[in-house]
């Protein structure tokens, strides 16, 4: 089989993709306090309107991370996900015991269209199989209180296809303790 022509389509769409990186420009919005033993249900978050930030830019793309702010043990933080991730009963991130311990952030994520749906999927209220934080399933029985930030950037419509690759930079800049890193 010859996919030649193939890789030579893909060098090319790459090449196209790489220049325009260079001209992304990323503005954070304000964050989003997220204090894990107080998680109850999906309609609370939309009875407290922590969704409503979202219903303006349902079909942009977006980029985001959550960061730790409470003061964990990260090897513990780690430890009662993998016990979660173990029963099997939801899909959760990609746990690399070569991570490094010290970073503050937990996780990166990219999300072409839909970012509050992906961002219910990671407090745990979406599909089970969904690879996602789960965050309600395994972090509100920690013995210490889990406070996270969550911080997202809307990208241009133009800049869909940058998502994933934008994504991989800003993993390998946090180095988060769970998910992909590239």
């Amino acid at each position: 089989m010859d996919i030649k022509n193939n890789l030579e389509s893909k060098v090319n769409v790459l090449n196209t993709r790489a220049k325009a990186l260079s001209g992304v420009i990323i503005k954070w919005e304000s964050s989003i306090e997220i204090n894990c033993k107080s998680l109850s249900s999906k309609k609370e978050l939309e009875n407290n309107k922590i969704l409503d930030v979202f219903a303006e830019y349902k079909k942009r793309p977006a980029i985001y991370f959550f960061r730790i702010v409470s003061k964990q043990n990260k090897q513990d933080l780690i430890s009662a996900l993998a016990r979660y991730k173990n029963t099997k009963r939801r899909s959760c991130p990609k746990i690399d015991k070569k991570r490094n311990l010290n970073s503050e952030y937990l996780y990166c994520g990219s999300k072409k269209e839909g970012l509050h749906g992906r961002f219910i999927q990671h407090i745990g209220f979406g599909s089970a199989n969904t690879y996602a934080l789960q965050l309600f399933h395994w972090a509100r029985a920690l013995d210490s209180e889990l406070v996270l930030e969550f911080h997202y950037a809307w990208l241009d419509v133009s800049q869909k296809e940058l998502t994933e690759l934008i994504e991989s930079a800003l993993a390998e800049k946090l180095s988060p303790l769970v998910g992909k890193i590239a």
